[in-house]
């Protein structure tokens, strides 16, 4: 996992568990919006060229996106 994706995905925990208003998760929200259908295309990519690597890479990264993609919505609802 690289030290760029740790960072950011901790960034929008810490932005998402300050949050007081419905204006962060939906900041957040936007931000992250394409980001999986970005990484389905990189997997699709990977698997392409037998690189397994950068796929299995590909899918941690969308799982990661998943649970944030969670949290916003059990975020929203909350507010």
């Amino acid at each position: 996992m690289d030290n760029l994706l740790l960072m950011e995905l901790a960034e929008i925990n810490e932005k998402l568990a300050g949050a007081q208003s419905e204006a962060a998760p939906k900041e957040t929200e936007s931000i992250f919006r394409d980001t999986p259908e970005e990484l389905t295309e990189d997997v699709s990519k990977a698997l392409e060229q037998d690189d397994f690597e950068k796929a299995e890479g590909s899918l941690t990264k969308t799982r990661y996106y998943s649970d944030i993609g969670e949290k916003i919505k059990l975020k929203k609802i909350t507010l």
